[in-house]
């Protein structure tokens, strides 16, 4: 249930790389600063979200993006116009609604790219980065950003970006700072009310929980995607935690039951304090909107806990 955790952002192996490179070079790929030469503003259809979400914050809203229904209930900061085209789910879009929407760039992911193999034959493709720096996930979303804004001639507004977002989460960081510690688990609970997901080293909410200076309650193994599959028992050793869900409409009856039903849930000592609530769309392998959305719920709950 839940969220699978987007191909590529859970890294891609070498010879899958190789494929991508080749699949690239084939598609004749406009130049980083391509938008300059042409006489009129690039038609760009999405059919990757964190690329997408860059475009948006950058004031550029693309010609089509994959699953849009989705897309606003996950991101709901991102603001996507309604009359935006639905070009089909991520792993297999509507090639000829693409093809009619006339884009001069698709903007996609590696993992986009090898599954759908004939994607250069409607467009130019850019492929979006994907590789989770040593930084962390937040510096790959800054990296998106740029690269996003470097296709666009967006440059400057990019940085604006980045720097009133830094703001804003050294802001958050000095306000928290005069607080009390509190760890804070960011997961999204499984609808057996046994076990949850939770996102530890190398997730966006372990990223922005570092720059805010808070602890993430998980110091666990996670997979390449920065997430763990662990009992809810694993909750009882941070009794003074923050338990933050991420909240998925479609699912939210059922996890609540399931949570309501659980002597194991119910024990929980941030249960009991009422420290537990739902993020509202948040989707964790967003780029820097994403990390700031989610540093500006942190700080509000962290600032008022019960």
């Amino acid at each position: 249930m839940g969220d699978p955790p987007p191909p590529a952002r859970a890294g891609m192996t070498a010879a899958t790389r190789r494929r991508v490179l080749q699949a690239l070079a084939g598609s004749l790929l406009l130049p980083a600063r391509g938008a300059a030469a042409m006489p009129r503003p690039l038609r760009v259809a999405a059919i990757d979200w964190a690329g997408a979400e860059a475009m948006l914050a950058l004031g550029v809203v693309p010609v089509g993006l994959s699953d849009t229904r989705y897309y606003r209930e996950r991101m709901g900061r991102s603001l996507l116009p309604e009359d935006v085209a639905d070009i089909g789910p991520f792993w297999e879009v509507n090639m000829e609604l693409l093809a009619e929407l006339r884009p001069d760039v698709i903007l996609a992911s590696p993992s986009n790219i090898v599954a759908m193999p004939t994607l250069p034959e409607v467009a130019h493709i850019h492929a979006v980065p994907d590789a989770v720096p040593p930084e962390g996930r937040y510096a790959l979303g800054a990296a998106i950003l740029r690269d996003v804004a470097a296709l666009l001639s967006r440059e400057a507004r990019a940085e604006t970006l980045l720097a009133e977002a830094e703001r804003a989460m050294g802001a958050a960081a000095e306000a928290l700072a005069r607080g009390p510690e509190r760890p804070v688990f960011v997961l999204l609970p499984n609808g057996n009310g046994r076990s949850v997901i939770v996102y530890g080293r190398n997730s966006l909410p372990d990223a922005v929980l570092r720059r805010i200076g808070v602890r993430n309650a998980f110091n666990g193994r996670t997979n390449a995607a920065g997430v763990a599959t662990i009992g809810v028992e694993r909750l009882l050793a941070e009794p003074d935690a923050l338990i933050l869900m991420i909240d998925i409409p479609s699912a939210r009856r059922r996890i609540d039951a399931a949570i309501a039903g659980s002597a194991l849930w119910q024990a929980l000592e941030p249960v009991r304090a009422g420290r537990m609530a739902f993020l509202p769309a948040f989707y964790p392998f967003g780029g820097v909107p994403s990390a700031l959305g989610l540093a500006g719920e942190l700080r509000a709950r962290l600032s008022n806990p019960a």
